[in-house]
């Protein structure tokens, strides 16, 4: 339009893309410019980009027993596959949304998936055949969750969901697996592990104690690499502490350096250039063997794991929405009609209709967000990795003054750039990547305070949600004895809680939600 108009310097050009972009995403409009975004986005990137690092790991958790080049080539397919996996899924949630959000596989949703390798090839007891296998299952797992996700967001039924859980139950499903990841964190580095004589036991400096020769350093769980894991998670929260960026990249980056410098854990500063493949993982869809086998074998942990992104999305865009000081939707109270019910009941059925948790997101934000996460998980299943959730890391980039989608476009940007840095990533210590375990499954801890503790009928399946996580190393099970006791204690006990809550979802089903 410009080149027909007489305008060809690129000055000018420039000048009006600037301004494209600044109407779209309304920079200007939210009292931010190009410099702060652009800002907000790499610290972003920073914040996160310790997943290209850990989550790889996590996975590979299938590959336990496979001979060290299968192991290799695994790890490097991850993380470029979950590089691409964030680049493109920020790039899609910051055009669409407009709101500084940043997606990509998440922890919790990769804890399950790893759990799931475990439960059908328990000790790395499969060959490659049969776990290839399995692996192709639980990505077709993965893809159907997406189209799940993405179908309800397209009728909004995800706002039900949010509501069909009471406040504790939802807020326990987060910090049990925050416990059950930390927990996979000090087993793999052999801390505590399994013993003859009691459940578990503590292993201090490993088996061999600290053993200055160099063979003995290399050991990826030996007691120099406890030592450093110890010194990366403690490292972690005094960055933290001190409101540092990228606190736990840069805690991992200093272990690999000591690791490196002092041959310890088996970290190796030599790294052949290679250029990004996703040869073993990528498109491992099967539809025909899921139907005939995975259907049932997988199909409680399906559900699980919408569980899980369905309430840690809601609540992370809230909490960001807050923190940006966007106005939020209030849901209207509904009087629900109690012909047998005085008027005390009536107001006990109408508190929980009012709460702060009703929030919404202004617009159709919320549903759009949804739309994303079902579009990424699916594509993250074609490229071989976990489900994605909105990362609570962006509230980082939103203080260092990110206001727009934009800062999630850099976000993404910057992770696509990082794929040609995979090599790195293989030889990066396992004292360094476990440490995130912990250090986030203690940041996931925060909801626990929102319990109602002093509600039994609310802290019971709170507390055996949390508690059987770890101990079952399974977070469907952790869900299921929550909500098994909750649905027993509505039965069972008079007029309260429970009985409200369903209360709450009567009214709620009875509101029009859009095309549903």
């Amino acid at each position: 339009k410009l080149l027909a108009q007489g305008h060809p310097h690129p000055y000018r050009l420039m000048h009006i893309v600037k301004h494209e972009i600044d109407r779209y995403f309304e920079i200007t409009g939210r009292g931010s410019n190009f410099e702060s975004e652009i800002r907000g986005g790499f610290v972003t990137f920073l914040t996160m980009s310790y997943v290209l690092l850990v989550f790889p790991q996590i996975l590979g958790a299938w590959t336990k027993g496979m001979p060290q080049d299968v192991r290799h080539e695994h790890l490097s397919d991850s993380a470029v596959a979950t590089s691409l996996s964030c680049g493109i899924s920020c790039i899609l949630a910051g055009t669409l949304s407009r709101m500084p959000f940043a997606i990509g596989p998440g922890m919790g949703p990769s804890t399950i998936m790893a759990a799931m390798f475990v439960a059908s090839c328990p000790k790395g007891e499969c060959d490659f055949d049969r776990a290839m296998h399995y692996f192709s299952l639980v990505t077709t797992t993965t893809f159907l969750l997406g189209a799940l996700i993405l179908l309800l967001s397209l009728v909004n039924a995800t706002r039900f969901i949010l509501l069909m859980l009471p406040k504790s139950l939802e807020s326990a499903i987060g910090v049990g697996i925050g416990a059950y990841q930390a927990f996979i964190g000090f087993q793999v580095m052999q801390v505590i592990r399994q013993s003859d004589t009691e459940l578990l036991e503590l292993e201090t400096f490993g088996k061999g104690g600290l053993d200055f020769s160099i063979a003995a350093r290399r050991e990826p769980a030996s007691g120099w690499s406890q030592l450093l894991f110890a010194f990366c998670i403690l490292f972690m929260g005094v960055l933290f502490h001190r409101k540092v960026k990228g606190s736990v990249l840069i805690a991992i980056v200093l272990t690999t350096a000591l690791s490196w410098m002092f041959e310890i854990g088996g970290g190796d500063a030599v790294v052949p250039f290679r250029l990004p493949s996703l040869e073993m993982i990528f498109n491992q869809l099967r539809f025909d063997e899921w139907i005939s086998e995975g259907a049932f074998k997988y199909g409680c942990d399906l559900a699980s794991m919408l569980l899980v992104i369905v309430f840690d999305t809601g609540g992370v865009q809230l909490g960001i929405a807050r923190s940006l000081n966007l106005p939020l939707a209030k849901r209207e109270a509904r009087e629900i009609s109690t012909e047998s019910t005085g008027d005390s009941e009536r107001d006990l059925l109408l508190a929980p209709l009012t709460d702060a948790d009703d929030e919404v997101l202004p617009g159709r934000t919320e549903q759009i967000m949804y739309a994303c996460i079902g579009l990424s998980t699916m594509l993250s299943a074609v490229l071989g990795v976990s489900p994605s959730i909105v990362f609570l890391e962006c509230t980082a980039g939103v203080q260092e003054g990110a206001r727009t989608g934009l800062a999630s476009v850099v976000t993404g940007i910057l992770f696509l750039l990082a794929c040609f840095f995979v090599p790195l990533f293989q030889h990066v210590p396992l004292c360094a990547t476990a440490a995130p375990l912990v250090f986030v499954g203690c940041l996931m801890m925060g909801p626990v305070q929102e319990i109602e503790w002093d509600d039994f009928s609310q802290a019971l399946p709170a507390f055996l949600c949390i508690l059987m996580m770890p101990c079952t190393c399974s977070v469907t099970s952790g869900i299921f004895f929550g909500l098994v006791a909750y649905a027993a204690l509505a039965l069972l006990s008079p007029w309260g809680g429970p009985q409200r809550h369903a209360a709450k979802l009567k009214g709620a089903a009875s509101e029009d939600y859009g095309a549903c």
